[in-house]
């Protein structure tokens, strides 16, 4: 991703959100770089993007967050956004989960239909230690929704900070085949075994089930 690669994404960025391509440059040229970002290109412009950097919280667990997601107008309605969501959430099974901040009502159902996001059961505000603001603007606005993407790593957490849980079920995910497991959690573990039909519950209610604190996030070039 060179600089010419960034400056043509960050006339797409300004198209889409308003921010002026000064502003849009400061968070791909920090960020982009890193990789964890889709980008569309057609007749030498950027047509789409979709960007997944990762995080770190307090506890050590790692998550990306789903950022500035976007598609030329003349573009839209044709998967575009789809695809590329699907494809960084299959490519994020390094970390827990994907976090994100929808910026209305239909885009939260969309999230939520789509890809199995949900709110979350305790503090709903995401918080950034960064001097890059990747939030709203208006930190009460800050709304969370929340996929999990590995749900093995992220159940083994829960089941380390719930030792006295006892249970057993079974994961459907339609979009992350390798979340399709059976779950036997005693001890403070997680054991994984053959998938049952039985007591199976569907990823998108994982993390209303078993959550986890996710909600305080430090970008990984802080770390």
């Amino acid at each position: 991703m060179d600089e010419n690669d960034l400056k043509k994404m960050a006339v797409l960025w300004h198209t889409v959100f308003g921010d002026s391509e000064e502003e849009a440059m400061l968070y791909l040229s920090r960020y982009a770089t890193l990789g964890n970002h889709i980008t569309v290109f057609k007749d030498n412009r950027v047509v789409g993007m979709a960007h997944h950097p990762v995080f770190f919280t307090p506890q050590g667990f790692t998550v990306n967050y789903l950022y500035a997601v976007c598609v030329i107008q003349e573009m839209r309605g044709k998967g575009m956004a789809h695809r590329m969501i699907h494809t960084l959430l299959n490519a994020g099974s390094n970390t827990i989960a994907s976090v994100t901040i929808p910026a209305d009502e239909g885009l939260r159902r969309w999230y939520a239909e789509q890809f199995g996001y949900r709110y979350p059961a305790g503090e709903p505000l995401l918080r950034f230690h960064s001097d890059y603001d990747f939030g709203s603007g208006n930190h009460s606005q800050d709304v969370m929704m929340v996929r999990i993407t590995n749900a093995a790593r992220y159940l083994a957490e829960w089941a380390r900070l719930n030792p006295d849980a006892d249970e057993r079920f079974s994961i459907t995910d339609s979009i992350i085949p390798g979340n399709n497991i059976g779950c036997r959690i005693a001890g403070g573990k997680l054991l994984t075994e053959a998938k049952s039909a039985e007591n199976a519950i569907d990823i998108a209610d994982i993390y209303t089930s078993h959550p986890l604190e996710i909600n305080d996030l430090t970008p990984l070039t802080l770390i």
